[in-house]
């Protein structure tokens, strides 16, 4: 939170020589920044906001004398006639002046995301202006101060989701950042959107926001549903758990992509029956529809059967042993020492030099480990061989490695 202001704006020399876009622009930083200040009831903050009042009744009083204003509201005016963020790319090519324009459509453009049924409580798109405004060396004074306004204002939003999410603004400087440039593939987005769902810091959910974001619009238009279903499955999840708002239109969209899946379960279209069992049970949990417990079960005995085959693929096995383990209260006869056993072994061949597991298989490992070790033994070193190899993985740079391995770290 903006607790104090720089003194090229507390104390600038407000005069009939004050040029009136300096004006215009100091009125915004004091009229915003006191209002929010004057929200927090301690003495620094209270003190900051009896100085912004101070000085802007002199601010709005030589404006009104020019006939620039004819009111402190006029100071709250968006302008309305300017691009939105929809091509991020072109913030590069923006002036210092047409970029703190765009930033004050905020509240324009996050009724625009809630017409949509998009998550709108988020800045991350505000955050980017504020980040290439950074970047700028200011010309003069008045760009100076329009980039002081959207630096100071924008802390003060992140700091009130801190207050209304009960998290802090940034725990780390560890993260996993966007790049605009990139396409990414269902496969990452899934590991991304999966290691910040449980955000610890408000700068890793407005993360979630923005990639839940990529993931919608990789959605919209890809056509290969198995390809998908994991995805589609991790962000209806967040949506029954209201971590975020998620568009309407996902949950039909995973409820035809579990009947086409279903369609195809004979098929080699098909190759991960785990996904579609996983898939079905977030789908009983919102629609309530309980013959999906019934399919999905049957999913999950077949997984659980299989994977005690010796001649199948490795990573098979370890999808389905991993799908048996988180769901082994649908599994008849389902005894942990037994699956256990099964993950030493398995866990010896994904340990042999001549094994390419992908990230994806190392982290269920491990996730199977987590879900195990409290009721059967599994070695210690073992785990921490595969967490090293994982390790390993993230050096290549590929961001389902990194992601995988943040939330081992994290969580194991």
């Amino acid at each position: 939170m903006v607790s104090a202001l720089p003194s090229r704006i507390m104390d600038y020399n407000v005069s009939a020589a004050s040029p009136t876009d300096e004006l215009l622009t100091l009125g915004q930083i004091l009229s915003e920044v006191g209002d929010y200040a004057s929200t927090v009831l301690d003495r620094e903050h209270l003190s900051l906001s009896r100085k912004c009042g101070t000085r802007l009744r002199k601010v709005v009083g030589e404006l009104k004398a020019r006939n620039s204003l004819f009111s402190v509201e006029g100071l709250y005016d968006i302008c309305s006639n300017i691009t939105d963020l929809s091509d991020k790319s072109e913030l590069a090519t923006m002036t210092v002046s047409e970029l703190h324009s765009l930033y004050r459509r905020w509240p324009i453009c996050h009724r625009e995301r809630e017409t949509q049924g998009r998550e709108h409580f988020t800045f991350y798109h505000e955050g980017k202006i504020v980040n290439e405004l950074l970047r700028r060396k200011a010309a003069n004074k008045a760009e100076q101060l329009k980039i002081d306004y959207c630096v100071a204002t924008y802390h003060n939003e992140l700091d009130n989701m801190s207050l209304v999410f009960s998290r802090p603004v940034q725990i780390d400087g560890e993260k996993l950042f966007t790049d605009s440039e990139k396409r990414y593939t269902p496969d990452e987005l899934t590991a991304l959107i999966r290691l910040y769902s449980d955000y610890r810091d408000i700068v890793e959910r407005e993360l979630l926001v923005e990639y839940v974001d990529y993931a919608l619009d990789l959605l919209k238009r890809d056509i290969d549903t198995a390809s998908t279903l994991r995805l589609l499955t991790e962000i209806a999840e967040l949506g029954r758990r209201k971590t975020i708002r998620i568009l309407e239109w996902v949950n039909k969209k995973l409820e035809d992509a579990v009947t086409y899946c279903m369609s195809l379960k004979d098929s080699t279209s098909v190759n991960e029956e785990s996904a579609l069992a996983e898939a079905m049970l977030t789908l009983q949990l919102m629609s309530g529809d309980d013959s999906l417990i019934r399919k999905a079960s049957r999913i999950i005995n077949r997984c659980y059967k299989s994977a005690f085959e010796e001649n199948a693929d490795l990573g098979r096995r370890i999808e389905n042993l991993h799908t048996a383990v988180t769901c082994c209260d649908y599994v008849s006869r389902f005894s942990v020492r037994k699956a256990a056993a099964l993950w030493n072994k398995l866990s010896g061949k994904a340990l042999s030099t001549d094994t390419k597991l992908s990230s994806r298989h190392i982290f269920l490992m491990l996730d199977t480990a987590k879900e195990c070790e409290d009721y059967a033994p599994v070695p210690v070193e073992s785990k921490n061989r595969l967490k090293r190899m994982l390790n390993e993985h993230e050096k290549t740079g590929s961001i389902e490695s990194k992601a995988y391995n943040m939330i081992v770290g994290l969580k194991f």
